[in-house]
């Protein structure tokens, strides 16, 4: 993986990153909070993955990330997958 590259805007401005959608929650299930069922336990339904409950995986399982121009949101958005 690389480090987060910047982006700017057709008017120049630096892009601002607005959402990013990750492959997992969690880190790939190393933890998970303390408030959600632990995939181990025995007394609940199979879970299909403890750390990718929605079952999104973006390109090879990294983050696609979506930006924003400051100074103007109807200026074409800019992504990246990483």
């Amino acid at each position: 993986m690389t480090d987060l590259q910047r982006q700017y805007c057709d008017c120049g401005r630096e892009l601002r990153l607005m959402l990013t959608i990750d492959s997992s929650e969690w880190g790939g299930a190393g933890w998970w909070p303390r408030e959600d069922p632990s995939p181990t336990d025995p007394d609940l339904p199979p879970v299909p993955s403890a750390g990718e409950p929605t079952q999104i995986a973006v390109g090879r399982y990294g983050a696609y990330r979506v930006f924003v121009c400051p100074a103007d949101a109807s200026h074409p958005h800019g992504a990246d997958v990483q």
